[in-house]
């Protein structure tokens, strides 16, 4: 190798001596592999560029099913794979109010109940085995249904997902589980504050009680029972604006015959079309809303005004000068000024979101140390204010469009970014060429037009501010920029009859009386408080793991030889995600929460019915419960586990089957759960099994 390298840099050096002529570009010129004459060249700006042969994305063949169900089928035979994907309309808009979640409840709820033939435990381990997946959800205005398989699979997960779809059971105990992961995310919906200052600003802009942004109370998920769960599903699902789309290898004429079969005669849903306001709020004067928080050491900053929808005439224009002022990356104004020159953040953005029925919204966000608050919030403005003064410069705009048009090529660059573009334009009734026309758009606007427009749609004495964060620490009133108003993160929607437990007198008092029925229906209190070491053995991974009062775990290899992993809780670790950090986190383990219940060694806490919040000191556990108080959920920051299988052992109710699932990593399905095989409880174990020597 180094003998060839040598010989390559002498040839290098050979061609390089002296003042080479500049070649002739002539017809009689080799051409490289690249489509380039041979160098030397004096420049690269000489280096001549070939042109590029031009990029049509294959399209989707569309039909229709006998009921109006619009079908889109793109074969793709590079993979032996195949995605079936259903969108229908009704979502979370739809939610009556009352009983907001409903529509997220009822999708949620056919995926992991199962079918008479299919039940939900039961088609986990089938699809566990095919390496396939079927999943159910609910957005805003839409609901979606889809599986994923091996070609060769797809007639028999076909059939699961038609049954699934078409013939739910809605089994009571799923409900109570996923009624308790909802609330869980319910009660730690806040513990964020990024996430909550964009969901807070948005219902403070629309109004608490808009459908477009209702939020999900305990009171909601505790008058949702399963009457509601079924009569939303026989009212409000069916084939109306219906569209599958179908991507991979396989036969496009079978798959047209197989879907007309199966839903050729899919009912339309008998309950009418919510109306939805299709404008946004318009603001009469600019306000500042503060969340005061003493526990965050950054502020998180929200600008909004009200935008337009994508078939506006102006869309094309405010979607460049977003470009220039504040969208795609470290190109933007805002991004070099706040972040490059000043240092104030990791990333700060300003844009137009359109809808494509609703408007949209105007948005400029950041996050900034709270003694830069009021300063970061002052450059914002003035960078918006000398936009809308000048304009994009003759260099700013050309690199502005040759970022944007650079990047529409990543957004069709694989058959099925092709094909879920083309559908959701064709949900949404737009023209599968509405993209192309915005950009050809794009392309011909001077910055004359561009400014224009976005004085249009951009008025700085109308914006609303939205800030959480300490505001003892902030470097100037926000009060400075606007009439300024407090914001409580709390704000019930509009007619919830919150029936959850309010003063923190009942709180607690709830959450004592809740403890003691989990207690007893795991075993009873004297059995816990005798219970300080458990031996848990698990089928796969083989490995068994000691649990130790109050919160040491040891695993080690099955059977109980060859210890793996011994060591107490250390509070200084980031708590992983999945499984990751099961064998040193105690809140993890239901045994240790319930032996601290039982010995009273935790604060404790009952928001909402069948929730009991459990301050241990290494933290806060929220524990979901069905009916007499079993434990079905436990979660700790972003992981949520999950319980089933109970039996008795030693006296104590222990679960047989522990499922793990991480929020926010866009993966609704539990992970392949653990199974225990076998409880012991107090073992006897050898002195070295339970030394505290390594503490």
């Amino acid at each position: 190798m180094r003998g060839f390298l040598f010989g390559f840099l002498v040839c290098v050096l050979a061609a390089c001596a002296g003042s080479a002529p500049r070649v002739s570009q002539s017809s009689q010129v080799p051409v490289s592999l690249f489509g380039v004459p041979p160098g030397p060249w004096e420049d690269v700006g000489q280096v001549p560029i070939p042109a590029l042969e031009p990029f049509t994305p294959r399209l989707p063949e569309k039909i229709r099913l006998s009921n109006g169900i619009t079908v889109l089928l793109l074969e793709d035979a590079s993979r032996p794979l195949v995605s079936l994907d259903l969108r229908f309309r009704v979502g979370s808009w739809d939610d009556p109010r009352g009983k907001t979640g409903l529509a997220a409840l009822t999708a949620g709820l056919v995926r992991d109940g199962g079918s008479e033939r299919w039940p939900g435990d039961v088609l986990d381990e089938e699809l566990d085995f095919l390496g396939a997946s079927i999943d159910f959800s609910a957005s805003d205005a839409s609901t979606k249904a889809g599986f994923s398989c091996l070609s060769g699979d797809v007639e028999k997960v076909y059939e699961m997902f038609q049954d699934l779809l078409l013939n739910p059971t809605f089994p009571e105990e799923k409900l109570d589980v996923l009624k308790g992961q909802l609330m869980v995310s319910v009660l730690q919906r806040n513990d964020r504050p990024g996430p909550a200052a964009t969901r807070e600003s948005r219902r403070a802009f629309y109004g608490i009680g808009d459908p477009r942004v209702r939020r999900m109370e305990a009171s909601d998920l505790d008058a949702m029972g399963r009457d509601d769960v079924v009569a939303f599903h026989r009212e409000s699902w069916g084939s109306r604006g219906a569209l599958f789309t179908v991507l991979g290898d396989f036969n496009a004429e079978d798959m047209a015959a197989r879907l007309e079969a199966t839903f050729g005669t899919w009912p339309v849903q008998p309950a009418a079309v919510s109306e939805i306001p299709k404008q946004a709020p318009r603001l009469e004067h600019g306000r500042v809303l503060l969340v005061d928080r003493a526990d965050v050491n950054q502020a998180e900053i929200r600008i909004l005004m009200e935008g337009v929808r994508r078939d506006h005439p102006d869309w094309p224009a405010l979607r460049l000068g977003s470009f220039v002022l504040g969208a795609g990356g470290f190109g933007s104004r805002m991004m070099r000024r706040i972040r490059a020159e000043l240092g104030l953040t990791y990333g700060v953005s300003a844009y137009w979101n359109p809808g494509f029925e609703q408007e949209g919204l105007f948005t400029a966000q950041v996050a900034t140390k709270n003694e830069t608050a009021g300063q970061v919030v002052a450059e914002m403005l003035s960078l918006m204010k000398d936009f809308l003064n000048k304009g994009p410069g003759v260099e700013e705009l050309d690199k502005a469009k040759m970022r944007l048009l650079n990047s529409e090529v990543f957004r069709v660059d694989t058959p099925s970014k092709v094909l879920n573009r083309i559908a959701d334009l064709e949900f949404q009734g737009y023209p599968w060429n509405h993209y192309e026309m915005v950009m050809a758009a794009c392309r011909d606007l001077t910055g004359k037009e561009i400014v224009a427009a976005c004085r249009r749609h951009l008025d700085l004495g109308r914006l609303q501010i939205f800030v959480v964060g300490n505001a003892p620490d902030f470097d100037v009133e926000m009060g400075s920029f606007g009439p300024l108003a407090l914001w409580d993160l709390d704000s019930p929607n509009i007619s919830t009859g919150n029936s959850a437990a309010s003063s923190v007198e009942e709180i607690e008092q709830a959450g004592r009386a809740l403890a003691e029925r989990v207690l007893v229906a795991h075993g009873g209190r004297d059995a816990w408080t005798e219970a300080d070491l458990l031996l848990a053995e698990v089928a796969s991974p083989r490995t068994s793991s000691l649990l130790r009062y109050p919160n040491r775990i040891s695993w080690r290899e099955h059977p109980a030889i060859g210890r793996r992993d011994d060591r107490p809780y250390n509070p200084s670790e980031e708590l992983g995600s999945g499984w990751s950090r099961f064998g040193t986190e105690p809140r993890l383990h239901l045994p240790l929460v319930l032996m601290r219940l039982a010995r009273n060694e935790a604060v404790l806490g009952s928001p909402a019915e069948g929730i009991l919040v459990v301050e241990c000191p290494e933290g806060e556990v929220v524990l979901s419960t069905g009916g007499g108080g079993v434990v079905t959920g436990l979660a700790v920051e972003n992981i949520l586990l999950t319980f089933g299988e109970y039996s008795l052992s030693g006296g104590l109710r222990l679960p047989g089957l522990i499922s793990a699932a991480v929020r926010g990593e866009g993966n609704s399905r539990p992970a392949k759960g653990r199974v225990i095989t076998n409880w012991q409880v107090n073992p006897d174990l050898l002195e070295s099994d339970v030394s505290d020597s390594d503490e």
